[in-house]
């Protein structure tokens, strides 16, 4: 259901984000963990893990991402579009590519299934 999807969502997306490592730092040092979170946007979401140390703990990034989440897809009405929802704070999204191999891993999936 739900759960799945966003977790196969978080998942897909990490794969571009970190290649799935939990101690990536990208963007010279901006970007943190799983999902290459910034501490001052975990921070703005009210986040747990609001350091660079702390969002390189999966289970706390990927707790952020899940806040970051919460935010931006009802504020924005879409998952990703533009600028809009989940494409707000993650990269991969704006690029065709990448966004397409993740819609397709995850039609691939049983949840998104019929």
């Amino acid at each position: 259901g739900r759960k799945a999807f966003w977790t196969g969502l978080l998942s897909a997306l990490a794969k571009h984000e970190s290649t799935w490592q939990p101690a990536v730092v990208g963007g010279g040092g901006r970007w943190f963990g799983l999902v290459q979170i910034s501490p001052a946007t975990a921070r703005y979401h009210g986040c747990q893990a609001g350091s660079g140390e702390a969002l390189k703990d999966g289970a706390a990034n990927l707790s952020c991402a899940v806040r970051i989440l919460d935010t931006t897809v009802p504020r924005d009405g879409v998952i990703a579009a533009g600028m809009r929802g989940v494409a707000a704070d993650w990269g991969p999204f704006h690029q065709a590519s990448k966004r397409e191999d993740m819609r397709a891993w995850m039609l691939a999936q049983p949840y998104c299934q019929g």
